[in-house]
Parts: C-alpha cells; structure tokens; sequence
C-alpha cells in the first residue's frame, strides 16, 4: 500500500472537486508572516495527535480574546528584510531600523495583552517582564564580537526578546502595553549615547551642524525679511520676489543689488534674492559638516547593526511566533465569519450535519464510517457525489486546523495520511486517455497510498456495466481485506463540541488509537450497481418516497425537474445486510427505520404513475419510476421493469401489461 515517493496529502483534483480552496480562501491573516506560514502549512497526520490537540488549546485559550489582538497584528510592519539583512550580517537603514523598533514594541505589546489575560500558547513563550531591559552595549566598533546574545542566559519569553531589541534600538522606558504600542518614529540620538566612539563623533558633529545651520537660517530670515519690508511683499517658498508689472516698486527692484531677475512677463516680474556673502559661507560651512555628518551616519548605522546581527536568530523566532498567532487568530475570525464549527478527534468518522458550501440549500448530512468500507447507494441526482464531497471538505478541513462548514456541524474523526476523491471524467486529450483509463490510473495512485480516506465516486460506470459491476465488487473486497482494524486502546475524544469561553482542552489525556490498522485505507464508495459484500457497511439517499408521495401531474418537463430537486430527500440512512438468507443466495439490503423527523414534512403532491412497492429487504427502484413519470415512452419503461425482475423481454408474452 506505500508507494515509493511521498504522494501529496491531497492532489489537485481533490482540492478542486472538495471546494478546499473555494472555502480556506476566506481565511484573512493579517502580517506577511501569516500569509507566508499558511501557504507552507501541512495538514496534521498520523501520528501528531498531540499536536493536533495543542493546536485545539491554543485556539481556545484565544477563543475570548482574539479581536483585540487583530488589530495590533494589523498594525506589525514588514521585517522579513531586515531578518535577511542581520542574518547576512549587512547594515540597516535608519528606515529598517524604525520598522524594526515599531516591531519589537508592538509584540511587546501583544506579550503583555497575553500575560494580563493569563493564556499560556504552546508557541509563544510568555514573560512580559514589569521592569524595562536595559543592555549594557559594548563599544562595537573595536569589540563586534562581544555583542549581547540574548540566548546566552537561557530561553528568554517573546516580551523579552522583543524589549531587548527595541532596547538596541533606544527604547527602555515604555512600560505598559498601550504606551509600547503607540511608540512611533525613530532617530539615530536614541542610540547614538550607547554606542561608543561612533556615537560620540556623530553626536559631536550633529553638535557642530547645529549652530551653523541655526545661524544661516536667521541670517536668511533676517535679509528675507528686509526684502519683504522694502517691496512690500514676502518670498516665496521657492524663494523668490514677485512683484506686479504695474507696481511703483519694480523700478527700484529692478536696481536693488539685492534682487537678481530671473524671469518677467507681461504682468509680472521674478526675482530671485542675491544672498550675502555670509550666508554664502554659512550655507558652506554647513553643507561640509552635513557630509561630515553623513559619513558618521553609515558608521553608526554599521555600529548598532553589527549589535543586531546575534539577535537575527530572535527576530526568526518573534516573526515565527507572529506567524502562528497570526493563523490562530485569523481561523477564529473566519470560524465567526462563516458561521463554522470545530472539530474533534476520534476513533472513527462521524460528521452529523454536514453542508457543503458550494451547494446551494444543501441538506444537512449525517455519515458514519464505522468500518473499512462503506458503501453509499441511491438515485442518480446527485445525493451521493455532494455526500462524498461534504465528507471530504470536513476532513480536510479538520486535518488543517480550519472549522467546517455549518454552525450545528459536528465532525470526530481521526487524522488520515491523506484524502482523495476518485470520480467524475478525468480524461486527458493531451494524454489520449479514455475516461476510463483516467479513472483506473487515479484508483491506482490512491490505492497505494499510507492510510488514506478514499471517496470513490461511480467507480465503473465509464465501462461496460457487467465489468463495471465486477470491477466496483472487486474493489469494494480489496479494501475490506486489506487488514483487520486495529482495537482502539484508550479513551475516546469528546464528539461534543463546546464554543464557549470556558472549553478547555483535557491535558494529558491518553492517546485516542486509530481505528485503522497502519497503512489501510477507510473507504466510502459510492454507487448505482447492486453490489452486495458481505463485511461492509452501507449507506443509501433517501431520495423519492415511492409508498407514500403523490407526485404532481400536468407539469412541463423543466417544471418536472425542478419539482425532483426540491422533492429529492438527499439525506442518508444505513441499510444493513439480511442476516437470515441462506449464504448461497445474493444478500439482501435491509432498510432500517427512519427516524421520525422533528418538523413534519408539508403535504405530499400528487401520486405518480403506478409503480409497484419494493418487496420487503430491496431497495426501491426509484431510477425506473422517475424515468416514468418525466415521460419516457412507456414500452421502454415496461421492458425496463421486467429485466430488472429477471424476466426476458424477447417472450412477449412474460411482458408485464
């Protein structure tokens, strides 16, 4: 049953024909990290229960206060550069080092928001400590290799991995959740003071800049404001003097050794102010020390990186923490969003009503998979294919971590090696494959694969119908002799699901065994063949109720098919082998007692065409009483009836009349 290569948990097909995509793309993650961790995640498998269930834990301790954490994840920057860039050992920018620092204060934030709460999360370790973390920062320049690892004193929580780096960055005195998340900006005269010799040269030439730039800006104010005085007017931002052409002032403009003329139209005149030669020099003065001052800069920038190249490893694992978080937090709003229900593990598969999205007034199913093999039986419209899928959606969901469809939904299951759905017309042009050679090449791939859950849909049907009845039987026999089911040992998992705050997840509980031996496969195979097997389970849609509706009369054909839909019963109910027929005999199907429903049903249409009741232990041949009624010409219908009773239609006379 292994194949040689790891085969995908589930293939293309599946995923399109299931609507797993169409479904999780509702699922909305906040940071780039999140984004980044749900397009890598595995689904859980055999064998990774327990963390399965410290996934459950971890949702539910968040399950009360998860919208106040996304909108401080909303606000996390992107740093997956800066982590590149430390990783690399290169230099950051003064940007990258204002992102960074925004960073670390907002997971600051979020650490204490956790540790005010008292939620405990199997990914992020707590600690948001009450004093700030101050580091003593070495001189770098001369001791790069002595730079503080926050990892050398043991594991730190995220609080004070993401405080002692925003400590680097010249943060150590927000001290309460909301003053840490409303840190903004960032200047280099933050660290400057921390980091030795390059600090104190580019603080001593932010020193000498200052003065100079201070005494050029008044002296240019100071000559601004005597050309405003004089012409009446002020300079521009751009630092120009426009005067009208018919003002008394533009011939004196036009002498004044202090304007140069740089433009003049018919109504106006542009001046440009001629500065004096001490502002001239000032301007100098302070563009030289501004390149002074640039050259420090990149010193300094090199300095309080090379202090940040031990903390890229702590980065990776704030941002990996951020990353489950934010996926934590994004499937318990997207579970409010759409209304879904958790799931739960257990020995075998039972999902109690199930819907499937992307059908539209789906009704809701009940399936059971007890044993090996399921066989799911009924009328060609549909009910069986919407079934499997159903199943499927809810098992891949529940392996993902994502809630299934349906408020009153409820799915125990255990985790399978992987889930594939086998049905439909897979035919390839390009390939030249039959639609039958495509479907046996997919029976084969799933057949050998660890532990799956298989949903084979109409196996056969593109083939001849005695081969394909032989070949569904062979199949169904396969599966059911692959191995005997493992005896479950433990205790089974709550099927009870509680949404409320106080659901807790039993710590320690003892392993729920599989209720498959390794490597078999649970199978659901759907269809219309009458395959009896004796050591399987089976399932059938309810469809038409033949003994009891009155179909209605007088209706054209498309009204006709609309009245089916609505009238179709899609529900399924177990059917069980007879126990009391001789075991030469073909077994016969026994239908066990409906259940009585808790809304009455509303009055039934009128009768169809006469059709006799099934004798007892048969299924109803719903196809046959359909096909009448929608108008097929009574003479195929006759002989139809009489094949399906055994009876040769090449005697006229055996014809029924």
């Amino acid at each position: 049953m292994v194949s040689s290569e790891r085969s995908p948990f589930m293939d293309v097909r599946t995923q399109e024909q299931i609507g797993f995509h169409t479904w999780s793309r509702g699922l909305r993650l906040s940071t780039v990290y999140g984004r980044l961790r749900w397009a890598q995640r595995q689904p859980y498998l055999p064998g990774e229960e327990a963390r399965w269930r410290e996934d459950e834990q971890d949702r539910v301790a968040l399950s009360f206060m998860w919208p106040q954490l996304v909108t401080r994840l909303q606000k996390l920057p992107d740093v997956t550069e800066c982590e590149a860039l430390l990783e690399a050992g290169e230099t950051l920018t003064l940007t990258q080092m204002a992102l960074l620092r925004r960073h670390a204060c907002l997971i600051v934030a979020i650490d204490e928001a956790l540790a005010q709460e008292g939620v405990s999360l199997s990914f992020w370790r707590g600690g948001a400590v009450a004093a700030p973390v101050v580091l003593e920062l070495p001189d770098l320049p001369h001791a790069a290799d002595r730079a503080p690892d926050i990892t050398s004193t043991g594991p730190w929580g995220m609080g004070a991995e993401a405080r002692a780096l925003a400590a680097v960055l010249g943060l150590v005195d927000a001290t309460a959740g909301d003053q840490w998340e409303q840190v903004v900006g960032f200047s280099l005269l933050d660290v400057a003071p921390a980091v030795g010799p390059a600090g104190a040269q580019w603080l001593a030439a932010q020193a000498r800049l200052a003065p100079l730039s201070a005494a050029r800006v008044g002296a240019q104010r100071a000559f601004a404001d005597g050309l405003g005085r004089d012409y009446r007017t002020a300079l521009r931002r751009d630092q120009t003097l426009i005067l009208s052409l018919d003002s008394p002032l533009v011939a004196s403009a036009r002498r004044d050794s202090r304007l140069r003329r740089r433009a003049e139209t018919p109504f106006e005149i542009v001046f440009d102010p001629v500065w004096p030669a001490q502002i001239d020099d000032l301007s100098e003065q302070e563009a030289t020390a501004r390149e002074q001052l640039a050259v420090l800069e990149r010193h300094l920038l090199a300095a309080v990186s090379r202090t940040l190249w031990p903390m890229a490893a702590a980065l990776h694992r704030l941002n990996a923490s951020v990353a489950c978080l934010d996926l934590v937090v994004a499937r318990l709003a997207f579970a409010g969003e759409v209304g879904g229900s958790w799931t739960h593990l257990g020995r075998s598969v039972h999902l109690d009503q199930g819907t499937h999205p992307d059908v539209v007034g789906c009704v809701p199913l009940d399936i059971d998979l007890q044993g090996r093999v399921t066989v799911l039986t009924g009328p060609n419209m549909g009910g069986k294919s919407v079934a499997q899928k159903t199943l499927l959606l809810a098992q891949a969901c529940h392996q993902f971590g994502l809630p299934i469809p349906g408020a009153n939904a409820r799915l125990a299951a255990p985790l399978f090696g992987a889930l594939r759905y086998v049905g439909g017309d897979g035919q390839s042009l390009a390939s030249s494959l039959s639609s039958f050679g495509a479907e046996v090449l997919r029976i084969q791939e799933a057949l050998t694969l660890e532990r799956p859950l298989l949903c084979l849909d109409e196996p056969g049907r593109t083939t001849n119908p005695n081969e394909g009845s032989a070949l569904v039987r062979a199949l169904i026999e396969h599966l059911r002799d692959l191995g005997p089911v493992a005896e479950a040992v433990g205790e089974t998992v709550n099927e009870t699901v509680n949404e409320t705050a106080n659901e807790t997840a039993t710590a320690g509980a003892p392993e729920v065994a599989p209720a498959l031996a390794s490597g078999c496969a649970t199978a659901l195979v759907a269809t219309h063949f009458t395959v009896i097997v004796p050591g399987v389970a089976y399932l059938r849609v309810r469809g038409i109720d033949l003994d009891s509706a009155l179909w209605p009369q007088g209706l054209g054909a498309e009204e006709r098919l609309v009245w089916l839909s609505q009238r179709m019963d899609y529900s399924l109910e177990p059917l069980q082998l007879h126990s009391g027929l001789d075991s030469e005999h073909p077994r016969e199907l026994i239908r066990e007692p409906r259940e009585p429903r808790e809304h009455p049903e509303p009055p039934a249409p009128p009768a169809p065409p006469s059709t006799a009741p099934p004798s007892p232990g048969q299924p109803p041949a719903q196809g046959l009483a359909i096909a009448a009624w929608l108008g097929l010409e009574p003479d195929v219908i006759e002989r139809a009836r009489a094949l399906a009773k055994g009876v040769s239609t090449d005697d006229e006379s055996t014809l029924p009349r």
